[in-house]
């Protein structure tokens, strides 16, 4: 299942990549999808859930695995 591409979605993905936590919240409380799903680089589907945990950023996916994301893997990408 891929959720529509969106500009917030890539925001979400991006923010969660770069452990800006307040960004990831600030866009989480604005109804983003967290489990909008983002082609990086137009060809690989990651969640921002799979964002964070690739660069490291644990208290961010702790934050977003509390909230309900799930990684690609998960959504059957």
């Amino acid at each position: 299942m891929l959720t529509k591409r969106t500009s917030k979605g890539a925001a979400l993905m991006m923010s969660s990549a770069q452990g800006k936590k307040d960004a990831v919240e600030m866009l989480l409380a604005r109804d983003v999808d967290i489990n909008s799903v983002y082609m990086y680089q137009d060809r690989i589907p990651m969640t921002a859930l799979d964002a964070a945990r690739e660069s490291g950023q644990g208290e961010i996916a702790d934050i977003l695995v509390g909230l309900g994301a799930k990684s690609g893997k998960e959504l059957g990408l």
